[in-house]
């Protein structure tokens, strides 16, 4: 297998990837069951020996044959592997390799099989499609939240329109009423107008947080959602493995004939780093992507403007209202932002120890308090990022 250079991060290499990458960490996922079942399979026919073990390898070389290209790359690669396959199917074939050869078997190792790894993987398996649903459910939200914020925008939009309509309306209005009511007329306008301008500032102040909250949508939130699936298939990878080392561990105790196959696929296990997965998915999968364009200022049909803030003196008092609020608040939603940042800074060093063995912590569990920390993370830093815009604009 390749050394690893640079580990690839989806977030910066995928981008608005959310669909292929959640389609790929679900099937490795449900691989876990394919593999689950391959021990469940092994364990009876471990009592039958020899001649039951081969017809296991070959039924699972096909099953891989079918799925390789899948689990490997993705349902839709952009580039076509060819006989390419990912370290973890390069691995999983030293194993069914190394089935090939052996010849016999004990209860006692059939019982073990069961206890030891079939057992562990659906447990494994039922962990790991929490997280990813749990992921997916944040997925939903962080769209929900993008299209709300377009619906608003838009809801914005209509109403600026319709008060420059009204405005139209009056000014119509001062040219057909007679001189007794002119002068009700001229201030009903007036007035107007007024609403006119404040409803164009807040039409810009929306513009502008929009712009912003769709930048931190493409740029942080999808990014940071899909390094945290990377992390959850390269956890399960990595999870995988020492299941995959235990049952090597388990066939050299039992079989001393076979001592050189199972150090020979003990050997291969760690050195499928999780990051080979990634980096073989980022390159068949990597394609030309653009930032969305911006929002900008539209004028009213009926009302023809630029998009210059108004700044009369009502406009002023209105503006003034809404940054003396902003402000008010910027200081300690800053303060919470740190906070939460620190919590997942703080989650990422446990998780970073456990892969290195410095801490003997469940990485599932790890991972969860991440992810749950990021949401957090995120609430605050919307919040922040809203007020601040709001501040500068």
């Amino acid at each position: 297998m390749a050394e690893i250079d640079i580990a690839p991060a989806f977030g910066a290499e995928l981008k608005d990837g959310y669909k292929p990458v959640n389609a790929w960490v679900t099937n490795g996922i449900s691989w876990l069951e394919d593999i689950q079942s391959f021990y469940r399979e092994r364990s009876a026919i471990e009592k039958e020996y020899a001649q039951k073990l081969n017809a296991l390898a070959k039924k699972y070389f096909e099953k891989k044959a079918r799925k390789q290209s899948q689990l490997s790359v993705g349902d839709t690669p952009t580039v076509t592997p060819g006989s390419l396959e990912s370290a973890s199917m390069t691995t999983w074939t030293v194993q069914l390799s190394t089935l090939e050869n052996r010849a016999q078997e004990h209860d006692k190792f059939s019982t073990q099989l069961i206890s030891s790894l079939a057992q562990p993987l659906q447990n494994l398996q039922n962990r790991y499609e929490d997280l990813r649903k749990h992921h997916a459910d944040y997925a939903a939200k962080l769209e929900k939240e993008r299209d709300g914020c377009y619906a608003d925008l838009k809801k914005t939009k209509g109403k600026y329109d319709s008060v420059c309509q009204e405005v139209e309306n009056k000014r119509k209005k001062i040219e057909s009423s007679f001189d007794s009511s002119k002068n009700k007329a001229q201030s009903a306008y007036a007035q107007q107008m007024a609403d006119m301008r404040n409803m164009k500032n807040t039409y810009l102040i929306a513009i502008n947080v929009t712009n912003k909250q769709k930048e931190r949508y493409y740029h942080e939130y999808v990014p940071d959602l899909l390094d945290s699936l990377q992390a959850v298939n390269e956890s399960r990878t990595a999870t995988l493995n020492k299941l995959w080392t235990t049952a090597s561990g388990l066939e050299t105790e039992m079989l001393t004939r076979s001592t050189k196959l199972l150090e020979h696929l003990t050997g291969e296990i760690p050195r499928n780093n999780p990051v080979l997965d990634s980096m073989m998915f980022v390159r068949h999968n990597a394609s030309h992507w653009q930032d969305p364009l911006d929002f900008t200022f539209e004028p009213s049909p009926v009302w023809l403007e630029d998009d210059v803030m108004a700044n009369d003196a009502q406009s002023k008092t209105f503006l003034m209202n809404i940054l003396s609020k902003s402000k008010g608040s910027l200081n300690e939603l800053r303060r919470e932002y740190d906070a939460k940042r620190r919590e997942v800074e703080g989650a990422k060093r446990v998780r970073q120890a456990i892969r290195e063995g410095k801490d003997r912590r469940d990485e599932v569990d790890v991972v969860r308090a991440m992810f749950y920390h990021q949401e957090n993370l995120h609430e605050a830093e919307r919040r922040m990022f809203t007020a601040e815009v709001e501040v500068s604009t």
